[in-house]
């Protein structure tokens, strides 16, 4: 499924060697995505479906890990490919799209608190509680359990994201962004 090899080891997938192969194939998966397919479909996307494109492909991923009793190690790795590859280029692009509407104090304002409470915050959160959980179940915990929660949490960012997504008109969308990138 996952073709990316090692330079050194040819007979095993790129997840079994050192971890800096692993985010090579990860950064170049990002910078082309970031420098070649997303300027294309900048200019062909309503910015709205580009706002969904990140939960819809994790939605995809953990529903796919959740309807095997033990997710393979090959579909685990190319979750976390797409996850990583998508948070370096997408997530950033389409962030900064959010802010272009905004006068430059809340823009300012906006972006400190977004990266501070929600970025940050947020993914403390998530490490201290999956710790909470591996510390309470032990090695009884099951990942399948795990895949459940990722789809359920997935599902919930696909449908905050397309009610955010709602929220906007189409013509203030296109019309600023386009205005602020020419």
């Amino acid at each position: 499924m996952l073709s990316c090899q090692c330079v050194k080891n040819h007979d095993q997938p790129f997840f079994v060697c050192p971890s800096s192969q692993c985010y090579a194939c990860i950064n170049s998966c990002s910078g082309l995505l970031q420098f070649a397919i997303l300027p294309i479909m900048i200019k062909r996307l309503d910015t709205r479906q580009l706002w969904l494109i990140m939960p819809s492909l994790m939605v995809t991923c953990a529903s796919l890990m959740t309807l095997q009793q033990t997710a393979s190690i090959h579909l685990i790795a190319a979750s976390f490919l797409l996850m990583k590859a998508g948070e370096y280029s997408v997530r950033g692009v389409t962030t900064e799209m959010v802010y272009v509407s905004l006068d430059y104090e809340s823009r300012f304002l906006g972006k400190e608190i977004i990266g501070v409470f929600v970025n940050r915050v947020g993914k403390s959160a998530v490490a201290i509680g999956l710790s909470a959980v591996a510390a309470y179940f032990g090695t009884q915990f099951d990942l399948h359990y795990l895949s459940i929660a990722l789809a359920v949490g997935a599902t919930a960012w696909l449908i905050v994201s397309w009610r955010l997504a709602g929220m906007l008109s189409e013509t203030d969308t296109d019309n600023e962004v386009k205005s602020k990138t020419e």
